[in-house]
């Protein structure tokens, strides 16, 4: 916590001025920071790099030519970004038409839920049933589906026509995100 909390008031010139820092003991550690992770993290770099480009849930993998999509829970990550634990949505950022019927089908082996997000924030989320809600009392088993029909409303419940959904039992983790299109 210390060398974190040194690390944010590296930013600030009046707090390194008043401590007496000046000079190169005076630098600011965000300018620092992209050089270092380039060179001690290299992978984690790129990764973060291509997330800060596309966002948290990546690219969108365009489905807006099917009617039916198919999205598989899985045990594992599907890519070298997903850092997930018992389980994963095995597409992060699905686009889809309003008017496409989506499926989750649990191919791992833990129980799960489909459940739509208020707004976008991952921080500490909340369920909208009333969007779609496979339920917390009706986990999806192994081998278990749950369905829901995108409408013309999911359109435009956020500015940016995404919205966002997770598993109740693993909310700290496993979320993923629909891209709609009309």
């Amino acid at each position: 916590i210390d060398y974190l909390f040194a690390f944010l008031r590296s930013a600030d010139p009046a707090y390194l001025k008043q401590n007496g820092f000046s000079g190169d003991n005076a630098t600011n550690g965000f300018t620092q920071l992209v050089a270092y992770l380039q060179a001690s993290a290299p992978s984690t770099y790129a990764t973060a790099l291509a997330l800060g480009s596309t966002g948290q849930f990546g690219a969108a993998v365009d489905y807006t030519k099917q009617t039916t999509v198919t999205i598989d829970m899985v045990q594992t990550p599907t890519s070298p970004s997903q850092q997930c634990d018992t389980g994963c949505f095995g597409v992060l950022n699905a686009k889809v038409k309003v008017g496409t019927k989506i499926t989750w089908v649990n191919k791992s082996t833990v129980g799960h839920t489909v459940t739509a997000l208020i707004g976008e924030s991952t921080a500490s989320p909340k369920p909208n049933p009333q969007v779609f809600d496979s339920g917390i009392n009706t986990i999806i088993q192994t081998g278990g589906t749950f369905s829901y029909t995108v409408k013309a409303s999911d359109f435009t419940l956020n500015s940016d026509h995404a919205l966002v959904y997770y598993c109740q039992v693993h909310a700290n983790y496993m979320f993923a995100q629909l891209t709609i299109v009309q």
